[in-house]
């Protein structure tokens, strides 16, 4: 069904769109999209722009002052699916071709085996569960999801059997479950049984939730000389 009403600001249409489409999307997209209506719509002219005043011009303006705010490209481009996701509900067919900023290349860096010696000697002294964390997912490939998962249970013989992971719910709180699909379910050979040593008697083995890796390990890595790198990187 549609919620046609042309008359209705895009704030509202968009916050209609999003309730109905609660349980038909995903809660992680439910999530993002209500946090794009805060952040990129409401705070801004278009968003108390009537639905027939929403032209190409008004969005391809809209994306240069999210560009001037400092918002990323992935941002945008989700937002602006968003907004023309809800005028298509209220029965606004609009083909747009809004130009987008051209993406900026990421170019991960690679620390040396030195600076990995740094970095690893540091956690050890000031943050365990984040040196296991480390440890577990450079000796595996493992996701972050994947190591905050992991219990002690799982690892013998110097390998690990991978086969759940930890994800948000849709309240927000972080529950494990089974990996992200069938092809995750595997066994990493890797694991060096000196860590062991470092391990809690039973169940996870890192007590952390994987935003709280990005977020430690961001403040970590100010700490130390070492030029920064992603996590999973």
């Amino acid at each position: 069904g549609t919620f046609k009403q042309t008359r209705k600001c895009l704030s509202e249409a968009v916050e209609a769109f999003i309730s109905a489409m609660e349980g038909i999307y995903s809660p992680t997209t439910t999530r993002g999209d209500r946090k794009a209506l805060k952040c990129h719509i409401e705070g801004d002219r278009i968003g108390g722009l009537t639905l027939d005043k929403v032209t190409q011009r008004e969005l391809q303006e809209w994306v240069a002052r999210e560009v001037k705010r400092g918002a990323g490209n992935k941002t945008i481009k989700n937002t602006h699916s968003l907004i023309t996701r809800t005028l298509k509900a209220n029965d606004i067919y609009t083909v747009f071709h809004t130009r987008f900023p051209q993406p900026k290349p990421f170019e991960p860096y690679m620390p040396t085996e030195d600076e990995m010696k740094i970095v690893i000697s540091y956690l050890r002294e000031n943050d365990l569960n984040l040196f296991l964390a480390a440890v577990l997912s450079s000796c595996g490939t493992m996701r972050r999801g994947e190591v905050c998962a992991l219990e002690v249970e799982d690892i013998k013989d110097g390998y690990a059997s991978i086969n759940k992971a930890m994800k948000k719910a849709a309240d927000g709180s972080w529950i494990v479950s089974t990996t992200k699909n069938i092809s995750s379910v595997r066994l990493v050979h890797t694991i060096p049984e000196w860590i062991k040593a470092y391990f809690p008697p039973s169940g996870r083995i890192v007590q952390y939730n994987p935003a709280q890796i990005t977020t430690y390990w961001k403040r970590a890595m100010e700490k130390i000389d070492v030029p920064y790198f992603r996590f999973q990187d």
